[in-house]
């Protein structure tokens, strides 16, 4: 008897070590792969653009064009903020739960699947965008340093 009240403590232990690293593992896609990550916060957006700035020279018309760029993001960044506060407060709220309910889960996401699509349409235009005021040089240049980011994030 005692072995077999041993077995079904150690599933039960099995399911609740699954079901945590499932949920910090779905809560670390919208996190960025970064625990602490505060989303596009405007201290975080100006330490992007400095860096481009910086790492391309950019001449007066390219900063311009960035910083108008820097604006539309940050105009865009509450609603994404609040989507990603409610995915989470979603799945913290199931986790706690007696039972998961997938449907609730599922249905937030979904509301929220069409802010998350036109916020990423919306970052593709500003990207395009500014690539069109970037001279071959300064393309090469970027296109250099996103393979050495995706470099650094698969080691």
């Amino acid at each position: 008897m005692n072995c077999k009240c041993k077995k079904n403590i150690s599933k039960k232990k099995k399911i609740m070590a699954i079901s945590f690293i499932a949920v910090f593992l779905i809560a670390g896609v919208f996190c960025e792969h970064r625990p602490c990550h505060k989303g596009f916060g405007e201290k975080h957006i100006n330490r992007m653009i400095d860096k481009i700035s910086s790492k391309l020279n950019l001449n007066e018309v390219q900063e311009e064009k960035l910083y108008q760029i820097k604006n539309n993001i940050l105009t865009k960044t509450p609603e994404l903020e609040k989507v990603k506060s409610e995915m989470h407060e979603v799945l913290a709220n199931q986790a706690d739960a007696e039972t998961f309910d997938k449907d609730a889960v599922n249905k937030v996401f979904e509301k929220n699947s069409q802010i998350m699509k036109d916020f990423r349409i919306f970052m593709v235009d500003q990207i395009a965008a500014f690539h069109a005021v970037l001279n071959d040089e300064q393309k090469k240049e970027l296109a250099e340093h996103i393979k050495s980011k995706k470099e650094k994030c698969e080691e």
